[in-house]
């Protein structure tokens, strides 16, 4: 293969600017005006030990099953107050400071005591050797490269998904931290190892892969979330991340997307703080197709996606995959985007999803750490971890020497961020693809 004339064949054989992506159908939905009692009691919430009550109206806009949840402000911080209490979670006491990067604010978060948390169990069997770019047992045939590369990517995946199985901690989680039900397909749950206050997840009843495409009901759920904290009780808003894939920062196989009122993210911060959500802050400039942005250290899809329902922001977040494939492609200059990327399945890149109210964001992964150099390449001894909150504009540090390090050396910091992805400096400027 001739590699240096493969990105120009790459972007001849699929665009998804000019085709129309394959969508997946859905049966229509229920008339809700008929729903019988056995059929409502699907959506009854958890809230009796709280003390709280959720209020359900049906709306056609709405998924079938997903329905706008009006007191979840109140009833999270409940159960988050009383599962605190009662020391069925840990939430972790931080010190912060606020580092501008390329113009854009970046809270730097440091929490003493996260290098102390448990570590996910062992995987149940040790991984399959990888395989070597030799001949095969009869000395015939010497093995493609990428096929190699491909194979080890395999053993690694399947590796890494058998410790994360060994340990679901959504397959049933403990009754103190179940918030409420949302629909037949999804669950709320505080998050055990909490560093903003009031930190929830929404995961699916069903083990689902967390390395698949999202589906429709899953942006059911979240608008369903969203919105119920776009009122006073919901303060500042609620922002909400997906990890996907081995470079993404993901943790657990079992699909969960993480939720975190906006304003417990500005504790510490004072009233003067320039921070404010990084995913709120991207222009886009292209209403149909949105937009690259190039003025963080990588490089994002962005999309306003201001008063979409679920039917809508799914068509959104695979249009947005689609051109995160196509990002990916013009550095790895990988075969597997010579064709148009499946709009289901597993997922053909790392990547972290953001979605706040009014913007959806997707971060295409290159890599989940990332080691900081000062400017002439030489190792500042720091490590991180980077997941979907870096959308928020927020770096998460464990050990105090690294807290220092990055506040002396800040531009260490945003060359490192480059990496964990494409780097900003590869696109001059937005581009709309």
């Amino acid at each position: 293969m001739d590699r240096m004339s493969y990105p120009c064949r790459h972007r001849t054989l699929w665009n998804p600017c000019t085709q129309v992506p394959r969508l997946l159908s859905f049966s229509p939905a229920p008339d809700t005006n008929n729903l019988s009692g056995q059929a409502s009691q699907l959506f009854t919430p958890l809230f009796g030990h709280h003390g709280l009550s959720l209020q359900y109206t049906f709306s056609r806009d709405k998924m079938p099953g997903i329905l706008p949840i009006n007191d979840l402000p109140r009833l999270v911080s409940a159960a988050f107050s009383r599962a605190l209490a009662q020391k069925e979670l840990t939430f972790y006491s931080t010190e912060v400071t606020v580092l501008t990067l390329g113009g854009v604010p970046f809270q730097v978060r440091f929490a003493p005591g996260l290098s102390r948390k448990p570590e996910p169990g062992a995987a149940p069997a040790a991984p399959q050797p990888p395989a070597q770019a030799e001949t095969d047992p009869y000395g015939i045939l010497k093995a493609d490269e990428y096929l190699v590369e491909e194979v080890n990517r395999q053993h690694r995946l399947e590796a890494r998904k058998a410790r994360m199985l060994a340990n679901d901690v959504f397959k049933n989680p403990p009754e103190a931290l179940r918030i409420a039900d949302l629909g037949p397909s999804h669950y709320l749950v505080l998050n055990k190892f909490a560093i903003a206050a009031e930190h929830f997840i929404l995961a699916t009843n069903e083990f689902k892969d967390q390395d698949h495409l999202l589906e429709k009901d899953d942006f059911a759920a979240i608008r369903a979330c969203i919105d119920a904290y776009d009122n006073p009780d919901g303060g500042d808003g609620l922002f909400t991340f997906f990890n996907s894939g081995e470079f993404s920062g993901a943790s657990q196989a079992h699909r969960h997307v993480q939720m975190i009122p906006i304003s417990r993210m500005k504790d510490g911060l004072g009233s003067d703080s320039p921070w404010s959500v990084v995913a709120d802050m991207l222009t886009v400039k292209d209403k149909q197709f949105g937009t690259i942005t190039a003025h963080l250290p990588f490089t994002v899809v962005a999309r306003n996606t201001s008063g979409m329902d679920a039917d809508e922001l799914h068509r959104t977040y695979l249009d947005m995959y689609q051109k995160g494939c196509m990002v990916e492609a013009t550095v790895t200059l990988h075969p597997k985007h010579e064709i148009e990327p499946p709009l289901e399945g597993p997922s053909r890149i790392s990547y972290n999803l953001a979605m706040t109210k009014d913007t959806m964001v997707l971060l295409p992964r290159l890599s989940d750490k990332i080691h900081l150099e000062d400017a002439e390449g030489k190792p500042l001894g720091v490590k991180l971890s980077v997941n979907g909150t870096i959308l928020a504009g927020t770096v998460l540090v464990k050990e105090e020497h690294d807290y220092r390090v990055i506040q002396k050396f800040p531009r260490a910091l945003k060359r490192g961020l480059e990496r964990i992805g494409v780097p900003s400096y590869l696109y001059p400027g937005p581009l709309s693809l």
